[in-house]
């Protein structure tokens, strides 16, 4: 740069991205935090741990910053560039910290995405025959997950959205599969405490059994809590019952016996839901195939090669029938994701390592992205080449931190693929708790 910044824009720099991120940078985790934030927010301007450190004074810099480091930290807290944060700096008369209001995480932002979630609700509730566009339910999940990552839902908003029936179809929509060992647990008990119908309950028991295997919390009670299924549910979201059926599935494989799967049908009717699901579910299942996308992780769970080879045939299928008009982007990457598992639990590791590179970290849906994440970082540690074995231990790291997820990783560690193999002791990387 011809004309390198003055010791106050840096420090004025600073202050922007800490208050974007919402805590002092002050040692080098904090850095390695700020570095993944900033790369979930726009990959192609990402930033390293070092580089990073040295911008916040924690190592001493050899030379002036570049300016790809300045306008990638400048888009961070809401900019153009660089050069449109100086601009716009000088317009803002010495404020302390300049940061765009777009970047949603201020309080009068946050008020404002109360505010217009709440008027959504507020419609639902007194036109029972309105129905949400496409666009509007986009903006009502980014809405609430924006909230979600803030910790900032309000208590009496998600209340308010439990006690109608209309309107708690959304939080089936957009489950807060990341928070629950925090606030999501609390929102879905209240969920389950409002429930009087069978699927609510099967929802939020399912969640909240979830809670506690992710959490390393469970325990034999937590097994003879699930609920019981003993034939598919045609007026029932195919999803619910079948994290229910794969809760089951992972109780057996640990010895656990229930109602549900001392049945002499159960394993028919998981068949069932994995091929025949479009027959069974039309409503649900036209453009998705929600019974395999929510089954398929409790058969990598169970470390069941039986059931991971019959999804593997059932993912395959469900594409062969997709429209490419129709295709969600989304979708198609956590099943590539579960795929690479399913073909890791049935041997097939060389199948494993092509699917995994073609995943894309940053396109996951943004109320499950943590956890997906510690699939997709666990499953590297797994199969990946030590460079970025590296680097997916130090994302392991922050993503257990974030979501308090040790037992949900400490589990997808410990599966082996269903093959002889050498008798061996396996450490598990240390976590950070």
């Amino acid at each position: 740069m011809k004309n390198p910044p003055s010791k106050k824009t840096i420090t004025q720099l600073r202050e922007g991205v800490e208050h974007k991120l919402g805590f002092d940078i002050t040692c080098t985790r904090d850095c390695e935090v700020l570095s993944m934030e900033i790369e979930r927010f726009d990959r192609r301007f990402s930033l390293s741990v070092s580089t990073l450190r040295r911008f916040f004074g924690l190592i001493q810099k050899k030379s002036e910053y570049s300016l790809s480091t300045l306008n990638s930290l400048s888009r961070f807290i809401g900019f153009k560039s660089y050069k449109n944060w100086e601009e716009l700096k000088e317009q803002s008369k010495g404020s302390d910290v300049i940061i765009q209001n777009n970047s949603k995480s201020d309080s009068g932002s946050i008020a404002e995405t109360i505010a217009t979630l709440d008027a959504m609700i507020e419609t639902l509730i007194r036109n029972p025959s309105f129905r949400l566009s496409a666009a509007q339910l986009k903006s009502t999940k980014e809405s609430a997950t924006q909230l979600f990552r803030l910790q900032a839902m309000p208590e009496w908003l998600w209340m308010k959205t439990n006690r109608h029936p209309l309107a708690r179809k959304l939080v089936e929509s957009y489950p807060p599969l990341d928070y629950l060992s925090k606030f999501g647990l609390d929102l879905m008990t209240d969920f389950l405490s409002t429930a009087n119908k069978p699927e609510d309950r099967m929802f939020a028991m399912g969640l909240i059994l979830l809670s506690e295997l992710y959490q390393g919390k469970e325990t034999a009670e937590t097994h003879k809590r699930i609920p019981t299924v003993l034939e598919l549910s045609t007026s029932i979201h195919p999803m619910p019952q079948a994290r229910i059926l794969g809760l089951n599935l992972l109780a057996i494989s640990e010895g656990i016996y229930t109602e549900t799967n001392q049945s002499d049908h159960f394993r028919t009717i998981i068949y069932e839901g994995i091929n025949n699901e479009l027959k069974i579910w039309p409503r649900w299942s036209t453009a998705t195939c929600p019974f395999i996308n929510k089954f398929v992780e409790w058969a990598i769970l169970a470390n069941s090669s039986e059931f991971c080879n019959e999804v593997i045939d059932g993912i395959i299928g469900y594409r062969t029938r997709q429209d490419f008009s129709t295709r969600r982007f989304l979708l198609d990457n956590v099943l590539d994701l579960r795929l690479a598992w399913c073909y890791y639990i049935t041997g097939r590791e060389l199948e494993a390592s092509v699917l995994v590179d073609s995943i894309s970290q940053d396109r996951f849906p943004e109320h499950e992205e943590r956890t997906l994440l510690i699939w997709y970082h666990t499953l590297i540690q797994k199969i990946g080449s030590p460079k970025r074995k590296k680097s997916s231990l130090i994302s392991l790291d922050l993503l257990t931190s974030q979501t308090n997820y040790t037992g949900l990783y400490r589990r997808l560690y410990n599966l082996k693929p269903n093959q002889p193999e050498i008798n061996m002791v396996k450490v598990v990387p240390s976590i950070k708790e």
